[in-house]
């Protein structure tokens, strides 16, 4: 996956948020063909690059304090750490990591007990 990784093409989004618009152009002809529609996604590309730019002066406090304003994502924020919580106090991860040792001192032989963990 990593090699791969080397192969896969930059995205006429990602180009143009980089100030690469030509190659960006570029990109898009080789995939859409058609010059029209070309410039019609470069066009609708670079709209919203400027329409995201403008509303990214936010720093951190003034984040958190959007997120904690909105009574939704502040729920959702709630419901999330608190099934982490749960889960973790729950012991699920303790069983899963120690259960070939749990079943080899259930008298099961070496072999069969990393089977079962497996399985």
């Amino acid at each position: 996956m990593f090699i791969g990784l080397w192969f896969i093409p930059e995205t006429p989004r990602w180009l143009v948020f980089h100030n690469k618009v030509d190659k960006a152009r570029k990109v898009l002809l080789q995939r859409v063909r058609h010059s029209c529609e070309v410039e019609d996604e470069l066009a609708k590309i670079i709209e919203a690059r400027d329409s995201s730019t403008q509303g990214n002066s936010l720093n951190i406090f003034q984040f958190v304090k959007r997120i904690v304003k909105d009574k939704a994502v502040l729920y959702a924020l709630f419901v999330g750490c608190s099934l982490h919580i749960l889960r973790s106090l729950g012991g699920a991860v303790i069983v899963l990591n120690y259960s070939a040792t749990i079943f080899n001192k259930a008298g099961f032989s070496q072999k069969q007990s990393i089977w079962l963990a497996i399985v």
